[in-house]
């Protein structure tokens, strides 16, 4: 029951999603607080009831995904999926009663900062993840455009929280709100490099699931629509335009000076994408393009070093 619980949530991308989110406020947030000697208007609870608030989200998006899953798991045979939700009611249960919570500590937590808003973009990110569970995630494209901007936001949201809780501190933000724009910018980057990141695995997976997706004929992928030369072309630009968003942050953020961290991030960012290139032109099989999706994820761990140098160019 527990193997099947942590294979039913995604655990490594939760994980992942948690660390994103702790090495933005420790890195980023705390750092730029640190040079004026003061601590982020978003106390540690506050924060951690943030986090707690996406954590459900995540399991509530899950349940969901796997919700409209049930039935051809069953056919297939896979039992493993229907560890935590016995049929579909139970499934739909399962996400409301996560969704309402999540929601509810949104608002809890995002009105007395002046942040209404986090409890609206929360409720709209849960009919954003029943959508794209119910039907978009068959679509051509809708579905690879909701898993993307879900993932900007996390990169977006920790900073906007902060600026809206500085907000509501008017002597502060007299002192430094011009100061931490500059933070802003930083998560800007973050968010969409986020995005066509995830923009990108997802079109490897339709590229590794095109036989059995061709069998179903509710589902279109740009695999299908396409071809499969198309759609390689396709990442291939979504690729360099990864390359080109990390050059801009180096060259808007970073001095010749720090060569180091410059050398750094090309080495733990460029590198795996160049090979994702040179591996992504040979690539037939599904192995092949599983590899390539645990290529992208590992880039998508490099990108949270990213997160971690942002302190130096706060300096």
């Amino acid at each position: 029951m527990k193997k099947d619980f942590f294979k039913l949530i995604a655990w490594k991308e939760l994980l992942l999603m948690v660390i994103c989110l702790i090495a933005t406020r420790i890195f980023v947030l705390k750092y730029f607080y640190a040079e004026f000697e003061l601590s982020p208007t978003v106390s540690e609870l506050e924060y951690g009831l943030f986090v707690l608030s996406a954590i459900i989200l995540f399991i509530s998006a899950c349940i969901a995904n796997h919700c409209f899953d049930i039935k051809p798991a069953q056919n297939n045979g896979k039992q493993e999926q229907q560890a935590l939700c016995a049929n579909n009611k139970e499934a739909k249960i399962y996400f409301w009663t996560l969704s309402v919570i999540s929601v509810g500590l949104s608002f809890a937590i995002g009105i007395p900062k002046g942040f209404i808003h986090l409890g609206f973009i929360s409720a709209a990110s849960v009919i954003a993840i029943w959508l794209y569970a119910d039907r978009c995630k068959r679509q051509l494209l809708t579905g690879k455009l909701i898993l993307s901007a879900l993932s900007a936001l996390l990169f977006l949201l920790p900073t906007v929280y902060e600026l809206f809780s500085l907000m509501h501190t008017p002597d502060l933000f007299r002192v430094i709100g011009m100061e931490v724009k500059q933070v802003l910018n930083i998560s800007l980057f973050f968010a969409a490099f986020a995005f066509v990141l995830c923009f990108l695995r997802e079109i490897i997976k339709d590229l590794r699931d095109k036989d059995d997706d061709e069998e179903a004929a509710d589902k279109d992928t740009f695999a299908i629509a396409f071809g499969e030369k198309i759609c390689k072309n396709i990442a291939y630009i979504l690729t360099i335009i990864l390359i080109l968003i990390t050059c801009g942050y180096q060259y808007l953020y970073y001095q010749y000076s720090k060569l180091m961290i410059i050398g750094g991030i090309s080495i733990i960012v460029h590198l795996p994408l160049l090979y994702f290139l040179k591996e992504l032109h040979s690539a037939q099989s599904v192995q092949d393009y599983d590899f390539l999706a645990g290529l992208l994820k590992m880039v998508f761990v490099s990108l949270l070093f990213t997160i971690t140098t942002a302190k130096y160019i706060l300096q």
